[in-house]
């Protein structure tokens, strides 16, 4: 079993989370720019009460979820800590191994930190004015190819950044203690998103109800969308 702290090796790993978690980032916000741009286009003013509250949960119930899940991995085996811990007792390479884990620990919840910071901005709702220019179902669909593209995006961040976790590990064993934080990361990004699909689908019921129940369908909508984002927590707590 090969394995490295030194400076070299640490900044690679640093580099390998960095990169996975930037990846994912930027997915989520072109995501959310597309909502932005369908409701700018339309201006269906539902649609854009419903990226606003997307927006809150991801920058709360996500960001907790993700930092639950960090400091779950901190104090579990596969930590970089547990591994160094594992060392020969007492030896320098032991005391200097656990000194460096900490450090590149510290590095990684610092970029978990940094990504959450830029967040979009949650716009105040205008007066619907315009013209919807594509029918109820033309404009689901596109908001649900939207999140099947996410979807699929985050499924071939997993298979890369698997695979070179794998390859890399034959030359140091903690590129796989590193994604075992990082997959399921992605994992709990892939999930969180899915599980407002019902939130749209409720969107486009209210889409199709008369005027005397706007009002009720838009409330429910926003209760089914936070209710999602909860239960996505709920399903990515370790």
């Amino acid at each position: 079993m090969k394995f490295s702290f030194n400076e070299d090796a640490r900044c690679d790993l640093a580099n390998y989370f960095d990169e996975g978690i930037t990846g994912l980032r930027e997915a989520s916000m072109a995501l959310f720019e597309s909502f932005t741009e369908i409701y700018q286009r339309e201006q269906y003013k539902k649609l854009h009460e419903v990226t606003n509250v997307l927006i809150e949960r991801y920058g709360e119930d996500l960001r907790n979820t993700i930092f639950q899940q960090y400091e779950n991995w901190l104090s579990s085996d596969a930590s970089l800590q547990a591994f160094a811990e594992d060392l020969e007792a007492g030896s320098d390479s032991s005391d200097d191994a656990i000194v460096a884990a900490e450090s590149l620990e510290a590095e990684i919840e610092d970029i978990l930190t940094a990504n959450f910071d830029l967040l979009p901005d949650v716009t105040p709702v205008t007066e619907e004015g315009g013209i919807q220019t594509k029918s109820s179902e033309e404009l689901f669909e596109e908001l649900e190819d939207l999140l099947r593209v996410y979807g699929n995006t985050i499924d071939s961040d997993i298979s890369t950044y698997e695979s070179l976790a794998e390859n890399n590990s034959d030359d140091n064993q903690l590129y796989l203690n590193v994604a075992s934080l990082l997959i399921p990361i992605m994992n709990t990004y892939k999930v969180f998103f899915e599980s407002f699909v019902n939130a749209f689908d409720t969107l486009e019921e209210e889409l199709e109800t008369s005027a005397d129940q706007q009002t009720t369908k838009a409330d429910e909508a926003k209760q089914d969308l936070k209710a999602a984002g909860e239960s996505a927590v709920e399903a990515q707590t370790f």
